[in-house]
């Protein structure tokens, strides 16, 4: 079991939804989670890292029962590095220039990670993007933060 938990995919995986799960569960706790009825500041996260660690299981079992093997192939670094350039990008860019800027600049960033993407499809993709930030972020949660900032 401890082989199938460290070697293959399912093993892997499942361990760190439970791991990730239990972990964000019990920083919850630290809150105060009331009941459902009258929710506390705790009782979304404990419930949300409950059921993480409850997938993690369910991909225990299913990884367990079918139990083939799987080989991992070469680690994809550019993916990595290009993807959390991205994420970082998009962090930096978001505070001093705003929402649409670092939306574009990061779906820019992130789609160098595809070594074949086609750049008339990330410049297309990027601004309905910026439009579904400005529809969720701006309008929808009313969240203030500028569209564009010099």
């Amino acid at each position: 079991m401890l082989r199938f938990l460290l070697r293959s995919p399912d093993g892997q995986t499942a361990l760190l939804f439970v791991a990730f799960g239990l972990a964000v569960a019990w920083g919850a706790t630290t809150y105060t989670l009331g009941t459902p009825g009258r929710m506390g500041p705790g009782f979304f996260p404990f419930v949300l890292g409950i059921l993480l660690a409850l997938l993690g299981l369910g991909v225990f079992v299913s990884g367990w029962a079918k139990r083939e093997r799987e080989e991992f192939g070469p680690t994809p670094w550019r993916a990595i590095i290009f993807i959390t350039a991205a994420a970082l990008a998009a962090g930096v860019l978001l505070e001093r220039f705003g929402l649409a800027p670092a939306v574009i600049a990061s779906t820019f960033i992130g789609a160098l990670a595809e070594p074949r993407a086609s750049w008339l499809r990330v410049a297309a993709v990027s601004v309905a993007l910026v439009i579904f930030a400005w529809l969720v972020f701006i309008v929808g949660l009313d969240l203030r933060v500028p569209v564009v900032r010099f």
